[in-house]
Parts: C-alpha cells; structure tokens; sequence
C-alpha cells in the first residue's frame, strides 16, 4: 500500500512543485519591478481572487464521484458528468468573471490598501477573472485525473502551466515592459491553453467514455446532477471560508505596513508551493479512498488512510526542512529590496513550521472527498475560520509576541488545526461506508 500511495503521489508532488514554482516566479517577476508596492499590490489582488476559490469546487464534488464510477466502469455516467460540468463551468465561471470584475473596486477598498498597492491590485484583479470559465474547467479536469488516479496526466497539465505562464508572464511584464498587467495576462493566456490541452487529454486517454451515448438529460435532476450541486454548493461555501481567512490574514497585515505586506506576500507563495507538493499525498489518498468505496473496500480503506497518513507526516518534515535550508536564497531571488528581506527573516521559521500542522488538514480533507461526504469537510472549514476570527481578535487585545508572528501563529496554528480536529472526531463516518 505505501508503495502505491508514493506511486499515485510522485506525479501529483511534481506538478505541485511546478504549480506552486509559478506563483513564485510570477511573485519574484513583480519583485523586480519598480516599487515594493507592485509586490504588496499583486499580493492584495491575488488574496482576493483566491476568494473566488470556490471556482474550484467541481474538482472536489466531481473527484469522489468519478472515481467510484471509474471502479465501477460506469462509462455513460461518466461521459454525462464531463459534460455537465463543462456546462457548469462556462455559465459559473462567466458570472463569477463578470461580477468580480464590477466589484473590484469595493473589494480593494474594504482591504485597507490605497495609493499605487490598490491601483496596482485593481489592474492585477481585472485582468485575472476573464481565466475564471477556464480555470473552472482545469480544476474539473484535475479532480478527474485524481478521482480516476491517472495523477500522470494532473503532473503533464501542472507541468505545461508552468511553462506557459512563466513564459508568458516574463513576455508581457519584462520584454514587453508591460508590468503588473502582463504578469496577469500571462496567466490567463496559460489558462486557456491548459484548458485545450486537458481536452485534448480526454480524446485521447478516455475513449470509451468519448464513445458512449448518454441518454439521460443534462440536467435531469435525480440522476446525477443533485450529486454534483449539492457537493458542488458545499465545497463552494468551504472555499469561501477557506479564502476568506487568506484575505483575512492578508488584511490584518496591513498595519504592519507595505514593507511587512510585501514580505508576507512571498512567505505565502513559498508555503503555496509547500502546501500543493504536500497535498499531493492527500490526492492520492482520494483517489485511493473513492476506489475502495467504489470496489467494496478494495483497496482496504483502513490500510488507505494509516498509509497516506505515515507518508505525509514524513514528507511535511523532510520538505519543510528543505524549505527551510534554501529560503535565504528564496529570499534573494524573489526580490532585491533589502527590506523585504530582512523581514522575511523575521518570519522564516514559518516556513519550516507550518508544513507540519497543516499536512493533517489536508490529509482528512482528501479522505472526505473521496468518500463525497462534503458536509463534514464544510464544515470543518467554517469552525477553524472561526476560531481563526476569534483567535486574531484576542491576539490583537493580548498579543503573544507584539510583532507579526501573533496574526502568522493564529492563521497558521488555530486556522489549520480548527479544520483538521472535526474531521478527525468524525472519521468513523469514512469506516461506515465501507462497512
């Protein structure tokens, strides 16, 4: 089982490397660029777009689902969730676009942030929502490859966004002189282009789903499509929350200054690329617990979990270890202010820290969406954002250090072990499905 937990993962731990490489390159683009405030402003901006997160709830209501159909070798059904959730995602996410694009200005507002940081988020935010129908439609691909545990193509797709958007970021804001506004158009055009290739994808690695007639209608309620909205609707609220509490942490960042805010702004991108290569494993215990769901407990559920579990805690250590030792030139190549700097090293020791509390959330959250059972990973979210809330508020009357590890130590500690201990008391729930 540890062999196969590592095989499903090691695809999924590259992509999750070159996703997360992308962020950081697209973070030390903007570092070089004229004004710390491009680095905060960008910062701001992308806080807020990930409040969109729930964009990307047809990768975790569609993942439990298409895995157990895949176990079961139900290629109709299967073909007519695919084109449902195409149809999902171009009507969502093209609403979603337009109405974060007309409540851009209010968003940047209520952050605090005014000056060339709220021009700057502004700029970067309206040309990052027209990726939103795309986006919607990779995060759908993405929970199909996990679902069906073919992680090879999830790494081939995170691998060739990468390449894409780096390039084409470094085009538009350097070549072309372009700024915030070309790093952002870089994205969306790699969007796009993945987006074309994870169809291309489809043709060719699922024929026999391609092949099949559907004979039920899209929409027809009883018969799939109440999985995927209600799923769909709960893992939405989760995102909300679970972004939230970014843009949460982001804002209560910005007394401490555009110095403190840029800093924090590249802490987040270094344990971005943390958290996507460890939740590699939690990936693959999703696939491996919508199989054994799907295939009357084969794989053994019980050997599942303990397996995921033993492999997650190892690579948190050895990873944020890892981290730890190059971040000083992380450090350098993400930007050349030596302010910036010198407060990253205020707060490295997060980098080595955080890895080892959030892992467990991650880890029972794969576990619940390949078992479908989003109500729990619901709200799990919703008790840790707010013990999170409460959590900073106390830290604001009775501070434990006075400096910006209280609002790190709340978001980082409190957040993610307020998400991890529900689901941990209601893992029974998992046992009883294959039982």
């Amino acid at each position: 089982m540890y062999a196969q937990v590592i095989k499903l993962s090691y695809p999924l731990f590259v992509s999750g490397v070159f996703g997360s490489a992308m962020g950081l390159l697209d973070t030390a683009i903007v570092g070089h660029l004229a004004r710390v405030e491009y680095i905060a402003g960008v910062g701001v901006g992308a806080s807020v777009i990930s409040l969109l997160a729930f964009l990307g709830f047809l990768r975790y209501s569609v993942s439990g689902i298409a895995g157990q159909l895949y176990m079961a070798r139900s290629y109709g059904a299967l073909k007519l969730l695919w084109v449902r959730c195409v149809v999902l995602s171009a009507v969502v996410g093209s609403l979603s676009a337009v109405l974060t694009y007309a409540l851009s200005p209010y968003v940047v507002d209520i952050m605090g942030v005014s000056g060339i940081t709220a021009g700057k988020a502004l700029e970067y935010m309206r040309v990052r929502v027209w990726e939103f129908p795309f986006a919607m439609f990779n995060y759908f691909m993405l929970g199909w490859f996990v679902g069906c545990s073919h992680t090879k193509y999830a790494m081939r797709s995170g691998m060739l966004m990468v390449v894409l958007n780096v390039g084409c970021s470094y085009l538009y804001a350097m070549v072309l002189d372009m700024g915030v506004f070309g790093v952002a158009l870089g994205t969306v055009q790699a969007t796009m282009m993945v987006a074309v290739y994870n169809i291309w994808v489809l043709f060719r690695a699922y024929g026999k789903v391609i092949r099949e007639r559907i004979t039920e209608r899209i929409w027809q309620w009883h018969m799939g499509m109440r999985d995927i909205v209600v799923n769909g609707v709960r893992i939405a609220i989760r995102g909300v929350f679970l972004s939230g509490s970014l843009a949460l942490f982001m804002a209560s960042l910005t007394g401490y200054g555009a110095v403190m805010l840029a800093a924090a702004t590249i802490l987040v991108q270094i344990l971005q690329m943390t958290s996507d290569t460890l939740d590699s494993v939690a990936d693959a215990g999703t696939g491996l617990v919508a199989q054994s769901i799907g295939g009357s407990n084969t794989p053994p559920l019980s050997q599942v979990i303990h397996a995921t579990m033993a492999v997650g805690a190892i690579a948190s250590v050895a990873f944020g270890a890892l981290v730890y030792g190059v971040s000083p030139y992380v450090f350098g190549f993400m930007t050349d202010k030596p302010t910036v700097i010198t407060a990253l090293y205020d707060i490295r020791v997060w980098v080595f820290v955080a890895p080892i509390i959030i892992i467990w959330a991650f880890l029972y959250d794969g576990y619940f969406i390949g078992a479908s059972l989003t109500t729990e990973m619901r709200n799990s979210v919703v008790i840790g954002c707010v013990g999170y809330a409460v959590a900073l508020h106390i830290l604001t009357i009775f501070p434990i250090w006075g400096t910006v590890n209280d609002p790190l130590f709340a978001f980082f500690v409190v957040f993610y072990m307020g998400r991890f201990l529900p689901m941990y008391i209601w893992r029974w729930r998992l046992y009883a499905m294959v039982t």
